[in-house]
């Protein structure tokens, strides 16, 4: 599991062990982003907010990126 916060967007960055990624505006409470990847678990969540950028593993030992700059 995997949560952060990006301050300057209100955008809150979320994966879990259902497979669910999630992008969340929580200044309008509204659900912007959800899909699930892979096979197993999501375990890791790291974001680089310079670049915009999440980096996510799983069980498996995958890891997919996604740029948010256009979110």
């Amino acid at each position: 599991m995997g949560v952060v916060l990006d301050n300057l967007t209100n955008y809150l960055y979320s994966i879990s062990e259902d497979k669910h990624f999630k992008i969340q505006d929580i200044s309008k409470n509204d659900l912007i982003y959800d899909i699930v990847l892979g096979n197993s678990g999501l375990t890791c969540l790291a974001f680089d907010k310079e670049y915009k950028r999440i980096f996510i593993g799983n069980r498996s030992g995958n890891v997919f990126l996604y740029d948010v700059s256009s979110v």
